[in-house]
């Protein structure tokens, strides 16, 4: 575990990584040990909120997505034109965010669970320290999670799986520090199962991460671009934010 001096304060109510209090776990059995003072088995999962934005529901990625769409359709007759308003709405996705800033999730106790795994082998976690009001300072909230992830919404946490994995790929960045080196196994995912047909995952992935839902199947689950354009904004990042071309989705 590395602690941090975070104060939990944040100037202009925006998200900043050195005033958050959540230490860095690196051990599973760190993180097993804190879900387990916690209590979170059993909790029902109220609300679920992002304080930064899902990077492949912005504007910039979506166009990218009905281009490329529209560049599938050779055949005349099913042409799509390149435009967001054009994409069909039985179009299937995934239900999967990227991002880059933590995840609250709200029990129906009140309490909140923060988690950000957006590095390589290494979770931060927390309870009430984040405000549901707070906000990434380089790009607006532009998903309704609520909506995104619905199968687990009013559903019970019924266990939590803590994956565990040897090794980074090379080309992501290592942990903090030095002491993982020595460690026999990194936090390679956290899956929340429910008392419904899906759980919620955490896994991080270059240099985000991923939050989604998996199915008893062991696969994602899907959405529809008819039900998912009722959840998202299409707020565009801007520049100086996450590449979008570095990722296929």
């Amino acid at each position: 575990m590395i602690n941090t001096n975070g104060d939990n304060n944040f100037l202009n109510n925006h998200y900043d990584g050195d005033s958050w209090s959540a230490p860095i776990l690196q051990m599973p059995e760190e993180l097993t040990r804190f879900f387990s003072n916690t209590s979170i088995a059993g909790r029902r999962i109220q609300h679920i909120f992002s304080v930064g934005p899902a990077y492949n529901m912005s504007q910039e990625w979506m166009q990218n997505f009905a281009i490329a769409l529209s560049q599938q359709e050779g055949d005349n007759d099913h042409f799509i034109p390149p435009l967001i308003e054009f994409i069909p709405p039985e179009t299937v996705f995934s239900r999967l965010i990227l991002v880059d800033h933590p995840i609250i999730i709200q029990f129906d106790t009140g309490d909140r669970l923060e988690i950000l795994f957006a590095h390589g082998g290494e979770v931060r976690v927390s309870i009430n320290a984040l405000p549901l009001s707070l906000e990434a300072a380089n790009g607006a909230r532009n998903i309704n999670l609520d909506l995104m992830f619905s199968e687990v919404i009013g559903q019970r946490i019924s266990g939590i799986q803590i994956g565990r994995r040897k090794e980074l790929p090379e080309d992501w960045e290592p942990p903090h520090g030095e002491d993982w080196k020595e460690q026999d196994a990194l936090i390679a995912y956290i899956l929340f199962e429910t008392t419904g047909e899906a759980g919620l995952a955490f896994e991080p992935y270059k240099e985000t991460g991923r939050v989604f839902l998996l199915g008893r199947d062991r696969k994602i689950r899907p959405i529809t671009w008819g039900q998912l354009q009722t959840a998202i904004t299409l707020e565009p990042l801007g520049e100086g934010n996450l590449d979008i071309h570095k990722y296929d989705y």
